[in-house]
């Protein structure tokens, strides 16, 4: 069971690439593109040092083996890395960009180590177990959840991130440069 996770406030960012793909085929006019492209986002970077306070108890026929610490979990440099990606319409007017969505998020190997316990003459393993893929699932969850619902208070009253993001862009963007 894991009790406690440490070592969030090492999150260190040092990727972020923003790309748009080819614009997609106009459906109404087969071989045309449309206006419409897909922006993607990759964010990426590393914790410096992640810990997991376990509570965790494996027993065999000659005995017990307890872990019940932050020592065990989850290691140094471990990178990640997230995926987002959205649709630009022109159509929609001054809401170009309507959803934003977490497409991956990937993570390093977070090992939880081998611990023994010398019982006299008997040794009792609990064997690594990589728990990268759970994290992975919880995290994902979270973040859809958080940006469907997410509210960003600006310009005097709380706004969904799409809306923040089309207004940054209105905002920014050069008069010669088009829509999307």
């Amino acid at each position: 069971r894991a009790v406690w996770m440490g070592g969030l406030d090492t999150l260190g960012l040092d990727r972020c690439h923003l790309w748009h793909g080819a614009p997609l085929l106009d459906a109404a006019a087969p071989g045309t593109p449309a206006a419409t492209k897909t922006y993607h986002l990759e964010i990426g970077g590393v914790f410096r040092h992640l810990n997991l306070f376990l509570h965790a108890k494996r027993c065999s026929t000659f005995g017990c083996a307890h872990i019940n610490s932050a020592d065990h979990c989850c290691g140094d440099d471990i990178r990640f890395s997230l995926n987002f990606s959205t649709q630009c319409r022109p159509s929609r007017g001054a809401t170009l960009f309507q959803d934003i969505r977490l497409k991956d998020f990937d993570i390093a190997p977070m090992l939880i180590e081998q611990s023994w316990q010398k019982r006299s003459w008997v040794q009792v393993a609990i064997d690594a177990v990589d728990i990268s893929p759970q994290v992975e699932a919880l995290v994902k969850e979270q973040l859809r959840t958080f940006m469907a619902e997410a509210r960003v208070f600006w310009s005097g009253k709380q706004r969904p991130l799409n809306e923040l993001l089309n207004e940054f862009i209105a905002y920014n963007l050069p008069a010669n440069a088009g829509p999307c």
